[in-house]
């Protein structure tokens, strides 16, 4: 099973998009090879179009529908499995796992964190910049840690998989473009230089990522409980009460340690343990 990690204040559809890269891409990318060699094998028995380069020939089909299967596949693979009757990975999705009307029973899960932690095979983390500014998140992330290897951790940055997708619609545009000067219309050239545009994106999406990764140091040097953000400050208290349990039920602190010790425990696990 896994724990997914994220901040509720980054938007739904960018979370969407990571979490599809992420479980779907093995099976986007067999489906895509599937249709590939499917076509290119009809192509040598039947007379479909092809187009011919300098130095191989192609088939059209395969052209068209590779990256439009892949596409596809990428992001309804887990509907078609469900409504087969496939069942795919357990995950925990806090928002969906913990009652979020009855407060009496989301207390209950919120306390039991540390649990569905432990019980978790991998944990991952859609990051943005402020997921080391919210308490929540670094709670859980310093708690799986404490209990689970580094190499069961899983960074999903939310900013490059939309990048990568739209990197493959530009390659799928400029594809269609070298099809349509390959046939003979002469505009294509235009519309491909027009589509290399786009490209442009992906230089301020990589180099914000490269300043995220930058920031981390820092941010976990400077790391104090207190300066953390909590979208609910009332949460405030029971999120300090699960971190004393957890350093004190780790050993990481004396069975009569105080708060502040637990809490000061905490923090100088944060700042050597992550980086």
């Amino acid at each position: 099973s896994y724990f997914i990690s994220h901040n509720w204040s980054v938007p739904r559809f960018l979370k969407f998009l990571s979490l599809a890269v992420y479980f779907n891409s093995v099976p986007a990318a067999l489906g895509s090879a599937a249709v590939l060699i499917i076509t290119l094998s009809v192509t040598s028995l039947l007379p479909l179009p092809v187009i011919v380069f300098d130095s191989h020939t192609q088939a059209i089909v395969s052209r068209i529908f590779c990256i439009p299967i892949f596409l596809c596949v990428l992001f309804w693979y887990r509907d078609v499995c469900h409504a087969l009757g496939i069942q795919g990975c357990l995950a925990f999705l806090d928002k969906t796992c913990i009652h979020q009307v009855d407060k009496a029973i989301q207390r209950l899960g919120i306390e039991k964190l540390g649990a569905y932690l432990y019980g978790s095979k991998a944990m991952i983390i859609l990051y943005t910049d402020s997921y080391l500014q919210k308490l929540w998140t670094v709670y859980e992330l310093a708690t799986f840690l404490a209990v689970k290897p580094l190499n069961k951790l899983h960074v999903v940055p939310v900013l490059l998989p939309m990048v990568w997708i739209i990197g493959l619609l530009i390659m799928y545009a400029s594809g269609l473009v070298a099809l349509l000067i390959a046939t003979g219309y002469k505009f294509a050239s235009g519309v491909l230089i027009g589509g290399l545009v786009p490209s442009i994106l992906f230089v301020p999406a990589l180099r914000r990522w490269a300043h995220d990764l930058e920031r981390i140091p820092q941010r976990l040097a400077n790391f104090t409980c207190d300066g953390l953000l909590c979208m609910y400050e009332d949460d405030r208290r029971l999120v300090y009460g699960n971190i004393v349990e957890l350093m004190k039920a780790a050993g990481l602190v004396e069975t009569t340690a105080s708060e502040a010790q637990a809490l000061h425990a905490f923090e100088l696990m944060v700042q050597n343990l992550l980086p």
